[in-house]
């Protein structure tokens, strides 16, 4: 599959705006989301690697796996938790742009 520059920015923008909702190292405020949109960035490198696994056509499970372990490996959380309404919500969004 694939896309132009323009729908890839759209998607890393998109998918950005969801992890920062999610906010799984429970840092970013309602204020830093709502005033600095263009700078909250925490989840930038887990958003990139998570729309190259969605891409390459991931399924839930996988992605489920790969948040967990990415959340440990990168973010040193012990034990993460992913709720499976957030990956549920990954791939509605993922739908309605593919």
């Amino acid at each position: 599959m694939r896309h132009a520059a323009a729908w890839a920015r759209q998607a890393q923008a998109e998918l950005g705006v969801l992890l920062n909702d999610w906010d799984p190292l429970d840092v970013l405020s309602p204020r830093d989301v709502d005033d600095l949109p263009g700078l909250v960035d925490e989840y930038d490198g887990l958003r990139d690697r998570l729309l190259s696994r969605l891409l390459r056509g991931a399924k839930q499970q996988d992605i489920a796996a790969f948040l967990t372990a990415d959340l440990a490996a990168h973010f040193g959380i012990a034990h993460p938790h992913v709720p499976p309404s957030v990956v549920a919500r990954l791939f509605e969004w993922w739908e309605s742009v593919t």
